[in-house]
């Protein structure tokens, strides 16, 4: 019975420690919370922020190769000429 609670004792210090430890190194557990809830929203926020801006480049760049035969290659329009002269 002496063993049993011997093993009890140190694995609740050993829990205790580690609490003790976590708090110290990342605060109350109410502040741990709020850094992760805050934490997982601007990584979420960082990665669509990239991706709309890979979509805008992306579309930029297609955009300008497709235009850019039609500015090689400008179409001709045939004038006739006005009566009144000049």
């Amino acid at each position: 019975m002496a063993r049993n609670t011997d093993d009890i004792r140190v694995e609740s210090v050993q829990a205790h420690r580690k609490r003790l430890l976590q708090a110290f190194l990342l605060g109350g557990v109410a502040e741990r919370r709020k850094l992760d809830n805050g934490l997982r929203s601007m990584v979420v926020s960082v990665v669509l922020a990239g991706v709309a801006c890979a979509a805008c480049v992306g579309f930029s760049f297609v955009s300008g190769l497709l235009a850019a035969p039609a500015v090689q290659n400008p179409v001709t329009v045939a004038t006739t000429p006005s009566p009144a002269g000049r």
